[in-house]
């Protein structure tokens, strides 16, 4: 007798960090178990920001814990805005709100 399949995991989350709440304080970086999966952007260390390269996140969580500012959120890959990465603007919860 054939064992059946295991059922389909459902694909984890992508983390999503929002430009105007991050402070570019690397918590984040130092926390992520995935090299280069968060990038520090800006052009000056008194205006800088990070960004999470979405097909390198494994979806641990561990930015979000670890993030001071609350800016950032696991999203559901459906749901992960399609504009270049670092530069996604709004509230933390916005594009959970809108769906």
């Amino acid at each position: 007798m054939a064992e059946a399949a295991a059922p389909a995991r459902k694909p984890k989350p992508w983390a999503l960090v929002y430009k105007d709440y991050c402070t570019g304080c690397e918590a984040c970086i130092q926390m992520c178990p995935i090299k280069d999966c968060i990038i520090k952007d800006g052009d000056s260390p008194e205006k800088s920001w990070v960004h999470v390269v979405p097909q390198k996140c494994i979806g641990c969580t561990l930015c979000v814990q670890i993030c001071p500012w609350d800016c950032i959120e696991m999203l559901p890959r459906e749901q992960y805005p399609s504009a270049t990465p670092g530069t996604f603007v709004g509230a933390p919860g916005d594009i959970m709100k809108a769906s």
